[in-house]
């Protein structure tokens, strides 16, 4: 694939006047972020096989490779790049949803991934999924999500969510937690430098119903 590969908070998903077309050519050819791959050494730790998925703000799609997916994402611009990237003999285990993410309704899953999406959804909505994806979320699966921090550069701005560790916390409760990574950077962005402020979260539902 063209272009170089990225990972990490470089990857911010940008405001609604974003050119997509070159937020995909940006992105193009990454490996799976980090946050990933601990998530998937987590769930081989089960001895059990790729199930079913659900990614939300799913860009180009590589996270999510080996599973049966449901790829939620409000713009048609990254469903049109992730079926161009995804080879015709895995397209058969591939669905997507060109729609706001709380609006979805979310089948039993496995592994639910987003990677720097949530916090676009700002408190309310993101509220919203989170309940849902609680609610949908199988016994023994996995909740891999980078949230923005409130000593983040955007911290502020009305339309985003930004959490202290409490709220994170407060989140979590009633999942088990199998990785959480605060951490604090200055790195770039699709939009430039900035100071990130940021929770890697890996949790997974327990055996018996959230409480």
């Amino acid at each position: 694939m063209p272009g170089e590969a990225r990972d990490g908070p470089v990857d911010e998903v940008v405001d609604e006047e974003v050119d997509w077309a070159a937020y995909y050519r940006y992105t193009a050819g990454r490996a799976p972020r980090a946050l990933f791959d601990r998530a998937l050494a987590a769930w081989a730790v089960t001895g059990r096989e790729p199930g079913r998925a659900v990614e939300v703000g799913f860009g180009d799609g590589t996270e999510t490779a080996g599973w049966r997916v449901l790829a939620i994402d409000a713009q048609q611009a990254a469903a049109d790049a992730l079926v161009a990237r995804v080879p015709a003999a895995d397209r058969p285990r591939l669905e997507i949803a060109v729609a706001s993410a709380e609006t979805v309704d979310l089948p039993a899953a496995d592994l639910v991934y987003s990677g720097f999406s949530l916090p676009y959804l700002g408190p309310e909505r993101l509220a919203v999924l989170w309940a849902r994806v609680a609610a949908a979320l199988a016994p023994g699966g996995l909740i891999v999500v980078n949230l923005f921090g409130d000593r983040d550069d955007h911290a502020g701005e009305p339309d985003l969510a930004f959490l202290d560790r409490v709220a994170v916390e407060r989140l979590l409760d009633g999942l088990e937690i199998v990785d959480l990574d605060e951490h604090e950077e200055d790195a770039g962005s699709f939009r430039g430098p900035k100071h990130w402020h940021l929770f890697d979260i890996v949790a997974r539902r327990p055996p018996g119903p959230v409480r």
